[in-house]
């Protein structure tokens, strides 16, 4: 299912789950997700969650950074049952904060 929402950035005014982002980006709604929620395309960029939450259903990734971008910072939201929260298969100097991440059907 894709769900329409909001993401303020360069480039990213109107986003919907399975989207790369390549710029700082803040979320302004919960995404409700089959498959990967954000997938990140950039070293060097933030992703804020903004409170918000992304929901899957037990495939595919939250966030995906499998690609190995390095000082990518995510933040301030919830991302709740894909079967992958966050993956920094390959990434250096990540951070992640004030983050929640459940209900995950492999791992983290």
């Amino acid at each position: 299912m894709l769900m329409r929402c909001t993401f303020i950035g360069t480039g990213y005014s109107l986003g919907q789950c399975g989207q790369i982002i390549t710029s700082d980006t803040t979320l302004e709604c919960d995404l409700d997700c089959d498959g990967t929620a954000i997938t990140i395309g950039a070293v060097g960029i933030t992703l804020d969650l903004n409170g918000c939450t992304l929901n899957g259903h037990g495939t595919g990734y939250g966030v995906d950074n499998d690609d190995g971008w390095d000082n990518v910072t995510i933040k301030d939201g919830i991302i709740d049952g894909f079967r992958v929260g966050i993956s920094l298969d390959h990434a250096d100097n990540n951070i992640i904060e004030e983050l929640e991440v459940r209900n995950s059907t492999d791992k983290g």
